[in-house]
């Protein structure tokens, strides 16, 4: 606890130093907590549901020809805080920008938790490199990326290095009455597996958020397909249905069949909403209904966050359980 309250003590300083150094207009930041109220492994601060990090403070300043972001995080072992992701993006002239830091991806993202992809899609998450985006042509959009691997240099002087450098190109285009068409090439350096994607997000019926990306494996020949699919829809007054189908098919060897069915139903009440959430991985080779339930609700007073749930892992017959909270500011 002593190293919590030293770490929590920092990040609010640096919080404090980081909104007096930029204009108000400009600058934005999120404070948060996640832990649990109680379960089977009691009480717990920190830890969460985000796959690559569990951040405690973001920072962002968004500036007309300049900007970026920097995210503290707590480890999850010891508490500590420790700087996360930074990202510096620079916008010379309109119509061209040049970002150097974290690479988040560029495809159509999944509103229920906006980090995960689909299985068997490679993407840059989380990698460090150099990107440039283009949009000076109406409609269009073209961007352009280079990310070193995790431990080593682009060109690693051994094998002892990470050598995987990733580099994509990517196009979008905007068609009225329909929504956005893409395209993109991914490359992750010799023998590592390349990807060609396509997608579609339409916007073109009130109420509806829907978006298909298509991914094909390249590695001496096709190892594998992917469809990531997201359907949204808040067309009755209070409600809102979400689901994500993420379906995966490999390709190499025996052909094998995977997909994931996400569904959350969330109904608005006053300052809040109560939620109901149902998540389950389908292997086709040997079907299993083990599902995660979520029964909770939100609440939003003033700039401040709070989500609770009771969470429900089936697996085998037997049932684990806890009751995570989410507690967040924003300013």
């Amino acid at each position: 606890m002593q190293k919590f309250l030293k770490a929590a003590a920092v990040a609010t300083v640096m919080a404090l130093v980081a909104t007096a150094a930029f204009a108000a207009d400009n600058f934005t930041a999120k404070a948060e907590m996640t832990g649990s109220i109680y379960g089977e492994g009691g009480f717990k601060i920190g830890g969460g549901d985000q796959q690559y990090y569990q951040d405690a403070l973001h920072f962002n300043y968004s500036g007309d020809q300049a900007g970026g972001f920097f995210r503290i995080a707590m480890t999850h072992e010891t508490n500590d805080a420790r700087m996360n992701h930074v990202l510096v993006w620079v916008k010379p002239f309109d119509g061209f920008k040049v970002s150097g830091g974290l690479l988040e991806d560029e495809r159509f993202i999944e509103q229920i938790d906006w980090w995960r992809t689909a299985p068997s899609w490679n993407n840059v998450h989380e990698r460090g490199g150099i990107r440039i985006n283009i949009d000076a042509i109406e409609n269009l959009a073209i961007s352009a990326a280079l990310a070193p691997g995790y431990n080593g240099a682009t060109l690693a002087p051994s094998t002892g290095y990470d050598a995987s450098t990733v580099y994509y190109v990517r196009g979008a285009y905007n068609v009225d009455g329909l929504g956005t068409i893409a395209a993109a090439f991914y490359d992750q350096g010799s023998g590592n597996t390349k990807m060609l994607t396509a997608g579609l997000n339409l916007s073109a019926v009130a109420g509806l958020a829907f978006f298909e990306n298509i991914g094909l494996g390249l590695n001496d020949g096709l190892s594998y397909m992917s469809f990531d699919t997201f359907v949204g829809y808040t067309g009755v007054e209070n409600l809102n249905i979400q689901a994500w189908l993420p379906v995966s098919v490999a390709m190499a060897g025996t052909t094998a069949v995977t997909m994931r069915s996400d569904l959350k139903i969330s109904y608005k009440v006053g300052a809040g909403n109560i939620f109901a959430r149902f998540d389950n991985t389908w292997n086709f080779s040997n079907v299993e209904f083990n599902p995660e339930i979520r029964l909770g609700g939100t609440v939003n007073i003033d700039a401040a966050y709070l989500e609770s749930y009771l969470k429900l892992n089936v697996s085998g017959g037997s049932v684990a359980w806890d009751i995570p909270f989410i507690l967040r500011l924003n300013w």
